[in-house]
């Protein structure tokens, strides 16, 4: 870039492995987007899409779940599996209780009942994915998790039914655990052999924005910053000083850079040990813009004066975009 910055995102809370399950399976980083208003069966496997305003799938949603639709649209049906209960699951038609830790090998065993099973979809003549699938027959997975094997084969039923009018949603913290890449993954093939992205139930390229590994940014900033490789470094809206694992010595690696600006609204840990305090106007104070689902652009306009000396981050880096290399920008 010509202003020589760099941009890592890091959130304690970021799920990155549907990015990476995608990007497993075509190459490339994509979070497409649930049509949840076209689809018939909703299976959530974990699926947070009612406590996470931002997915922007909460109108989706309830498109499809009112009893009296126009035409011959019906009600969708929605079966949700997970362990605490969740707003999104207290919405489900069905719920099925089961540990976020087991959600990935129900997913597989739903995958081996479609498709090396049943034979349904375009992998199912494939060897690697029967080998891939072969520990998790409904018997064993229901020896697992506790649940029955027939209540398995008749959810497994229910989307043959439905295929071609049916998607399968993960995401929260199931999707954030350590089985987080093998559920997203076995999701992936759900989707994949139920027809859901041949039918436009998954929209590609239309989901929010994705980072494929906060966690990895971050790891490899840190390495840059103790090697002696950044000589400035803004932050905004983050706090990896307190939030960062264990194993990403950011604080140690912070003292190695020149100039450390913090643009945080708060005397939190990493502003602690800035060099230079400059917290930004509020959201409410300034111009800003956003990037929604679907390719949507929006303008955000100041609602209040700034109460304080105050300007925008945009404001911010633009008045600062002249900088020097080396410079990077964490958010």
């Amino acid at each position: 870039a010509r202003t020589g910055l760099r941009h890592v995102t890091w959130s304690p809370t970021e799920s990155s492995a549907a990015a990476r399950a995608w990007r497993r399976a075509f190459g490339e980083v994509r979070r497409p987007r649930p049509r949840l208003d076209k689809a018939d069966l909703i299976l959530g496997l974990g699926a947070e899409f009612l406590d996470r305003p931002a997915d922007g799938l909460e109108g989706d949603f309830a498109e499809r779940r009112a009893p009296e639709q126009k035409g011959d649209v019906g009600m969708s049906r929605f079966v949700q599996l997970e362990g605490r209960l969740t707003l999104t699951g207290a919405n489900a038609d069905q719920r099925l209780r089961v540990r976020d830790s087991q959600l990935a090998a129900v997913a597989s065993a739903l995958a081996h009942e479609l498709v090396v099973a049943r034979g349904i979809g375009p992998l199912a003549a494939d060897g690697e994915v029967a080998e891939a699938l072969a520990p998790f027959s409904l018997a064993a997975v229901a020896s697992l998790t506790g649940l029955d094997a027939e209540t398995l084969a008749a959810l497994a039923g229910e989307l043959v039914a439905a295929r071609g009018r049916t998607v399968v949603v993960a995401g929260g913290a199931a999707s954030e655990s350590g089985t987080g890449l093998a559920l997203e993954t076995a999701v992936l093939l759900l989707n994949l052999s139920l027809d859901a992205l041949a039918a436009g139930l998954l929209e590609s390229g239309a989901g929010p924005d994705s980072v494929e590994d906060t966690a990895a940014a971050l790891e490899t900033l840190t390495a840059d910053m103790g090697a002696g490789g950044v000589k400035t470094l803004l932050i905004a809206g983050a706090n990896p000083v307190y939030d960062a694992p264990t194993s990403i010595p950011f604080a140690e690696a912070l003292g190695k850079v020149g100039l450390v600006v913090s643009l945080n609204d708060r005397l939190d840990e990493t502003s602690l040990l800035a060099d230079s305090l400059a917290p930004a106007s509020h959201a409410f104070e300034c111009w800003s813009d956003a990037s929604l689902p679907r390719r949507v652009f929006a303008v955000q306009q100041p609602s209040i004066q700034p109460l304080y000396d105050t300007r925008g981050f945009l404001d911010l880096l633009v008045a600062w975009g002249g900088g020097g290399s080396n410079a990077i920008g964490l958010f």
